[in-house]
């Protein structure tokens, strides 16, 4: 008896990590497709792929206690893999916009009716969000207004162009990455309600 239930929960290890691992290359493989195909919609990739870090999270938790390991560690490495999900995928994501739209294009020199980078890439988050028809747009646009109008009072007052510039991208950065993370946790929340459901 003892032999048969041992063969049949290592058989049932061994289909749930084949389940994991093709889950994740299929994630992986889908996330790859969808970069390269529409890099202009990182905002959605993002959400992909944290979806994808979420699900991951959940069933290397269920895999880890089947195999025997103690509740407590494999929460604490399934956390891990959330607070990579919530906190450095968003930020990294951010940091990729800003090389995007700082690094790629010609360095131009700046002239009267040319608008520049940050007021682009302002008007690129400001399409992105609002396509979505969010509820949340109003506070959202609220929140782009006021970076872009401290960015003009900067001007005003003749504060360096670098600095002016450098001030807006970090602001422009952290407002991407809470939008980033509450869609996240919209999304993990509506994940969660179906699993209990």
């Amino acid at each position: 008896m003892r032999r048969t239930s041992r063969r049949r929960k290592n058989r049932l290890l061994r289909k749930m990590f084949r389940s994991c691992l093709f889950l994740l290359k299929a994630g992986f493989k889908t996330a790859k497709i969808v970069l390269k195909e529409f890099i202009d919609y990182l905002f959605f990739i993002e959400i992909i792929l944290n979806g994808i870090l979420l699900a991951t999270a959940s069933l290397l938790w269920y895999f880890l206690v089947a195999s025997g390991i103690s509740q407590n560690v494999a929460s604490a490495i399934s956390q891990n893999i959330v607070f990579i999900a919530i906190i450095i995928v968003p930020i990294l994501f951010s940091l990729f916009i800003f090389a995007r739209h700082t690094f790629s294009k010609k360095k131009q020199k700046l002239t009267r009716g040319k608008t520049s980078g940050e007021i682009k890439l302002a008007q690129w988050m400001t399409q992105t969000i609002a396509n979505q028809n969010s509820t949340e747009w109003e506070e959202y646009q609220d929140w782009l207004h006021d970076i872009m109008l401290s960015r003009q009072q900067l001007l005003d007052v003749k504060c360096p162009r670098w600095q002016v510039s450098l001030i807006t991208y970090k602001r422009l950065g952290v407002f991407w990455v809470v939008v980033g993370i509450s869609k996240v946790k919209q999304v993990a929340t509506s994940i969660c309600d179906r699993i209990e459901s």
